[in-house]
């Protein structure tokens, strides 16, 4: 049982009338969004103030802030860029289409693979080169 639900039981309301409150309540706030949003930018503007008035280590908490942004970008890297990657993906199919992504998704594999062979060719030539080389001195010898 949800806590929601929970609550409903508490108060006396009806899993419909939640229900009903839970729609209206997102709709209010689909409604004021940028109303909503100006409140809390003047909130958290108002909290930092009090903040910085309060606090002698304003630098040093910034300072630990970025820090930690710092380390949970690192650990949270691969995550970061999977979430990112989803969300390039899905702008790039709403603007184009699905199949627009796939024959671009093949071409970018394409590509990956001509690079992938024409860097194996060059290492391959290196090698034969090295090899030649080598065999010169060894004669030289």
């Amino acid at each position: 049982m949800g806590n929601e639900k929970k609550l409903a039981i508490v108060r006396g309301i009806t899993k419909y009338a939640a229900e009903a409150h839970r729609r209206s309540a997102a709709a209010y706030r689909r409604r004021n969004a940028e109303e909503l949003r100006e409140k809390a930018r003047i909130r958290m503007a108002l909290y930092r103030q009090r903040l910085k008035e309060n606090d002698v280590d304003w630098e040093d908490r910034k300072e630990r802030a970025r820090i930690s942004d710092t380390k949970y970008r690192k650990k949270h890297a691969h995550k970061i860029a999977r979430k990112q990657r989803m969300r390039r993906r899905d702008a790039y199919i709403e603007k184009y289409g699905e199949e627009a992504y796939e024959e671009r998704k093949t071409q970018k594999k394409i590509a990956r693979e001509e690079k992938a062979a024409a860097i194996a060719q060059e290492m391959a030539e290196q090698q034969a080169r090295d090899e030649a080389q080598a065999a010169r001195r060894a004669l030289l010898k």
